[in-house]
């Protein structure tokens, strides 16, 4: 499709569209053989079974309680449990450590977070 536009008689066009069309005409000049490459090159994975496999154990563990999580900074920090959990990059002793020393300075318990009662994260238009 892109040659139409490169054959195409372009002193009636736009300016800014001609620009555009010999921007990236020199940009695909420039990167060929990448282009090529990845053209010609097969590409993986093919299929999105082993996202999909994530997925699904990140769902079945929140099961019903992922309504519950209306805190997206929370959510998000259980998202990224679930991750390294699955990468098989943490283990409970690490967590166990860094929790402790995340909750030595206030008796054991976790620090004081700022409570958003009454107020919305999100302003809504």
């Amino acid at each position: 499709m892109f040659e139409r536009y490169r054959r195409a008689d372009l002193s009636k066009a736009d300016p800014k569209a001609v620009a555009g069309i010999v921007a990236i005409d020199k940009w695909m000049t420039r990167n060929h053989q990448a282009i090529e490459l990845v053209l010609t090159s097969p590409h993986w994975p093919r299929d999105l079974t082993p996202l999909e496999e994530h997925l699904h154990t990140v769902q079945s563990r929140l099961g019903d309680r992922r309504r519950l999580f209306r805190n997206p900074y929370r959510l998000n920090c259980v998202l990224r449990l679930m991750l390294m959990q699955l990468r098989g990059s943490c283990s409970v002793q690490s967590w166990a450590r860094i929790l402790g020393e995340n909750h030595r300075h206030h008796d054991g318990k976790p620090p004081p977070r700022r409570h958003w009662d009454g107020k919305h994260l999100f302003r809504i238009r």
